[in-house]
Order: structure tokens, then sequence, then C-alpha cells
């Protein structure tokens, strides 16, 4: 039984191509694809099936980029309990496991949360209980007080 999105997405790519091709597509280490989502102060909702190791650039550019042609604050790489990155820590930045934790952070449920330079990021999150865990909010608090000045 297929219960969840990211397999059956997967389907049509394996039959298609043979047997075997899936774990060739992304990265050494982390082959195939991923579902992301991409969200926040984006010109469209996206949802994407990319290679593992795609450019965190080219989620944002399926997302229509930045709304209203605003600068880019920060992006959240994988949902509301992971650190954020700053514009210049996603430059070149293979969205994988291994590069995504090379820098400091994790991909979590691949929900890329997009912040334009008009929001403090903790107003984005303030009031929700985003803060599961300990380790989260140790993540979290840091990269707000950056943010906020």
């Amino acid at each position: 039984m297929i219960n969840n999105a990211e397999t059956i997405a997967t389907v049509a790519s394996c039959d298609f191509d043979g047997r075997g091709s899936l774990c060739r597509r992304g990265s050494a280490r982390n082959g195939g694809t991923r579902l992301f989502s991409v969200s926040g102060h984006v010109e469209r909702q996206a949802y994407t099936n990319c290679r593992w190791a795609t450019p965190e650039e080219d989620h944002l550019r399926c997302g229509g980029g930045v709304r209203g042609g605003r600068k880019l604050k920060a992006v959240v790489p994988g949902g509301s309990s992971t650190p954020v990155l700053l514009p210049e820590e996603i430059e070149n930045l293979g969205m994988d496991f291994d590069q995504v934790g090379k820098a400091g952070r994790c991909l979590g449920s691949a929900g890329v949360v997009v912040i334009d330079d008009r929001r403090a990021w903790w107003n984005l999150h303030c009031g929700r209980s985003v803060f599961t865990s300990t380790k989260a909010a140790a993540g979290a608090f840091p990269a707000a007080k950056a943010l906020i000045g």
C-alpha cells in the first residue's frame, strides 16, 4: 500500500526511466527526488518534486521569486522548527541532507518558507506553537534575534 504523496510522486519516474534510475538522480548520498513546498512571501505557493541537491535558489524561482520584487530576508528550509538560512547562505546551497547539514540546518519536512525584507522573522511565527522542542527553540531564538536586530 502506498500511503504518502512522496512515494506516489516518484512512481512515474521509476516506471518511465527504468529500474534504478531514481537513485541516480540527486547527489551521491541522497539519491532520488523530494517533494518541497514553497510558501511565505513568494509570488505563488508551489509544490515541487525536485532531485536532491537542487539549489535553494531554484525552489525560490518555482515560487515565482520573492513577492512584489522585494528583497529576500531569510528562508526557513525545512518547516517551522528548523533554523533560518540568510540570503548569503543559500547561494549555491543544494537542498539535500548533507549540504544543508554542513550549513548547520536541517531539512525536516522540506516546507520552505520565504521571508521578505518587510517582515521581522519573529512576527511571522508570533503566537503560534512552533517551538515544540528545546532544540527547535535553541535554533530559532538566536536567528530571530539576529533578524530583528
